[in-house]
């Protein structure tokens, strides 16, 4: 009995720690199969020493697959439920922030958990998207309750609720795949009533919501193309923040060293400092620019470029010979996210909470 309880014991840890892998759904569920496959053949070849622990393993197995599978159609059961027959779609944590639901199995257990920090979570395990004529309803998902509840963290604060990555179908339920979902090119992300996207992925777009809310986008100056390179490199990324007053603090601050030169080009202050650190700023409103550029000693000459767009911080990296051009990356960069804009809804009541 005992190796019975190990290999039940163990086929549990097992299923917990491959949960905890990024990774697809479907392909979470083929390697959870796969090991319990692996389980039945020890204990049906492996002799008497194998069976008892294969058979607690087979056993955890079962019953960790089949109540995530479970619970993935219990999820989408109350959605329906809650949305009374209105448009609905469902977003899931990830890592960094939430995803759209594309499968059933993503609504699993296995998959479907709030991302944590030092014990607390920072997001909901899922938020469902209600449609309703003066706008939409959020809710959040509870396991211990097993059912939708409406409101999410930080709805009623503007500008700090969650960023919405799905959008309302008649037939969502109908519409999801068990297993395997179909191929798309773009994603939806709109962090407001009035701002919404719909990205290539070519751009390998990153977002988060809430109150640090950012999008992220791996493209190239001069003419902003998608980067070539198949990592998220930092020289490559165009980073927006909702967070004018960062880059106004940085151009507030005093400088770190001594200037040696203060002059001006390109219709910008230039302060050139020791080290091959030159900077060039304006803090004129709407043309607010910070271009901090560094001399190469074991790199190459880079310059990292901060401007604001329409209460955006818009921050980015070129070349140092790009500098007499800012005004045209500028807005270059701005007509090209521009071109991702997507129909925003109309601004909406935050939803009641009980």
């Amino acid at each position: 009995m005992r190796y019975l309880g190990l290999g039940f014991i163990a086929g549990v840890t097992w299923l917990y720690v491959l949960a905890q892998i990024p990774m697809r759904p479907w392909l979470l569920f083929v390697i959870a199969i796969a090991s319990m496959i692996a389980a039945i053949a020890a204990w049906r070849y492996g002799g008497r020493k194998a069976a008892r622990p294969a058979i607690g393993f087979t056993t955890a197995s079962v019953i960790v697959v089949a109540g995530a599978i479970y619970m993935a159609k219990t999820v989408m059961n109350q959605a329906e439920v809650s949305a009374t027959g209105r448009p609905f779609c469902i977003q899931v944590a990830s890592p960094s922030d939430y995803s759209p639901a594309r499968t059933l199995l993503d609504l699993s257990p296995m998959t479907m958990r709030a991302a944590t920090a030092s014990g607390h979570s920072m997001t909901h395990h899922a938020i469902l998207v209600v449609q309703e004529p003066s706008g939409e309803q959020l809710l959040h998902w509870s396991y211990r309750r097993r059912q939708f509840i409406p409101g999410v963290v930080n709805e009623r604060t503007p500008g700090y609720g969650p960023a919405i990555v799905c959008e309302p179908e008649k037939d969502f339920a109908q519409h999801l795949p068990n297993l395997i979902a179909g191929a798309v090119d773009s994603v939806f992300v709109r962090f407001s009533d009035r701002e919404a996207y719909r990205i290539p992925l070519i751009y390998r777009p990153r977002w988060s919501g809430g109150p640090g809310r950012y999008l992220a986008l791996q493209m190239v100056p001069p003419e902003f193309t998608p980067s070539a390179s198949t990592s998220e490199r930092q020289s490559d990324e165009v980073f927006i923040q909702w967070n004018s007053g960062w880059l106004t603090a940085l151009l507030q601050a005093p400088p770190s060293a001594a200037i040696r030169q203060q002059d001006s080009a390109y219709g910008l202050i230039r302060q050139i400092f020791a080290g091959g650190h030159t900077r060039y700023a304006s803090d004129t409103g709407a043309d607010t620019t910070l271009i901090d550029c560094y001399g190469g000693n074991n790199s190459a000459p880079l310059c990292q470029h901060r401007f604001l767009n329409g209460g955006r911080h818009i921050r980015f990296t070129h070349r140092p010979e790009d500098v007499p051009h800012w005004r045209e990356l500028q807005a270059r960069l701005v007509a090209r996210l521009a071109s991702f804009s997507a129909a925003a809804a109309e601004p909406t009541p935050p939803s009641s909470r009980p």
